[in-house]
């Protein structure tokens, strides 16, 4: 019996895997029954969304250093 089971898991992990290459939205079986969709980042050589050394959501930083 728990050979058969990982023989399953073997074969669903392979057409998981696979599914994509098929697939107009690229999504694998995991991603359809989760919902999920691939999303493409922005060109190569695209300006970055925010300045270089902040992170989204972060505030700048005081000119003069800090609160005082």
């Amino acid at each position: 019996m728990i050979p058969a089971i990982g023989g399953l898991a073997t074969i669903f992990t392979l057409v998981d895997g696979l599914w994509p290459l098929g697939d107009s939205r690229k999504q694998a079986i995991h991603d359809k029954v989760g919902k999920s969709l691939v999303v493409v980042g922005p060109p190569e050589g695209a300006p970055a969304a925010t300045p270089p050394g902040q992170y989204p959501g972060q505030y700048p930083q005081p000119p003069y250093g800090g609160m005082q």
